[in-house]
């Protein structure tokens, strides 16, 4: 099997789609429906990175598992962090800075979409280092015992 990269239309478009959502979410207002975009367009990137680790191999696989990584943690903190500030805010406690803590968690949000192919290539380069290609010194199918 072949382990490459190869451009296509198709890729094209699916990346630019996914930067216009993300700046759409991004930029929502009131806050709230910012958030509610926010976790849509996280669970639309978990679910795409976790599809794409299952079907892909090799060095393929390792970028989608690290990609993933981040998205899971962006999907988690936009899913979590509103619940918190509505516990409270539900036992009378009042926070004044809600809205630029929405605000804040978008910035998060986009920080960890903007790291997790930072982290996907992270995750093939720890690939290539500690499993090297069949045929190659230090690969596991080498017995020594068997010289």
């Amino acid at each position: 099997m072949v382990d490459h990269f190869q451009f296509s239309i198709r890729l094209l478009l699916v990346v630019t789609a996914a930067v216009g959502a993300a700046a759409g979410a991004m930029v929502a207002q009131p806050p709230w429906q910012s958030c509610v975009a926010l976790l849509l367009v996280g669970i639309v990137f978990s679910t795409v990175s976790l599809v794409a680790s299952v079907q892909a191999a090799g060095k393929a696989r390792s970028f989608w598992v690290g990609a993933s990584i981040p998205c899971a943690i962006a999907l988690l903190t936009t899913f979590l962090v509103p619940l918190w500030f509505f516990e409270f805010a539900q036992f009378g406690f009042e926070f004044r800075g809600t809205p630029n803590a929405l605000h804040l968690l978008q910035y998060a949000d986009m920080g960890f979409w903007c790291f997790a192919p930072i982290n996907g290539l992270l995750a093939v380069g720890i690939h290539s280092l500690f499993w090297p290609r069949q045929g190659q010194p230090g690969h596991l199918s080498e017995n020594p015992i068997s010289k």
